[in-house]
């Protein structure tokens, strides 16, 4: 999490999540091998992603010393990075305890226009 600065601009923080991306192909517009960052910039109307971010943090804290080891999107009992499968069961749990059938779900669902 040490990795994911913010950066403050009119009051609001702003935040720079780097990625590495697939070694084989560009993923949003970072080529193969490349370092690239997803910029979440404060102040949306249905969602503020910097105070999102900031609200994870609050909810799951994580000691100062391991700050810089632990990922972003983690599974709090081995503070490892959440793998697409683990994502993926979750929605399909969480659309069968809301009556859906979760074939229809998955991690894709939760991308912009899912």
């Amino acid at each position: 999490r040490g990795d994911v600065p913010a950066r403050h601009r009119h009051g609001q923080a702003d935040v720079a999540i780097p990625i590495d991306e697939a070694k084989r192909r560009t993923v949003r517009g970072v080529a193969p091998g490349k370092r690239g960052a997803i910029f979440l910039v404060a102040g949306g109307r249905l969602v503020d992603a910097p105070a999102e971010i900031a609200a994870l943090y609050a909810c799951d804290p994580v000691p100062a010393d391991l700050e810089h080891d632990v990922p972003l999107f983690r599974d709090p009992s081995t503070n490892k990075a959440l793998l697409v499968s683990q994502l993926r069961e979750f929605v399909k749990e969480l659309m069968r305890a809301c009556g859906r059938d979760p074939r229809y779900y998955g991690a894709h669902s939760l991308r912009i226009g899912g």
